[in-house]
């Protein structure tokens, strides 16, 4: 491939090819439970790998987009309640994404689906 800078073309660069690292398994287990009428206690378990550094806590309600909730800092901190709910016959979705110290994210769990 070659660009152009002020008018001019660079010489003929070499194409490189590169392959990435696959992505993190994800979170292999995660429960949502009641835990009285205005919080839900999310536990799963933490991840294998050492390189893992936080939880990203996601959330859909009633079926809709999957919306960020928190973020736990810790391999080993494998809990979180919401407190941000509302009974009503609400459907609340929770998923929990693997984030490692650089950076990169797991794919998600599988979703814990609980209702108030």
């Amino acid at each position: 491939f070659t660009t152009f800078s002020m008018g001019r073309e660079s010489a003929q660069g070499t194409n490189v090819e590169v392959q990435t690292k696959p992505t993190f398994a994800p979170v292999s287990f995660l429960q949502a439970y009641k835990a009285g009428s205005t919080a839900i206690k999310l536990l799963w378990r933490p991840h294998p790998s050492d390189k893992i550094s936080s939880y990203v806590i996601e959330r859909s309600v009633n079926g809709g987009e999957w919306k960020f909730m928190a973020q736990v800092e810790g391999l080993l901190m494998a809990e979180y309640i919401d407190t941000l709910v509302r009974g009503g016959g609400n459907t609340y979705a929770y998923r929990v994404i693997a984030k490692s110290y650089d950076g990169v994210k797991a794919r998600p769990s599988q979703a814990s689906r609980i209702s108030l």
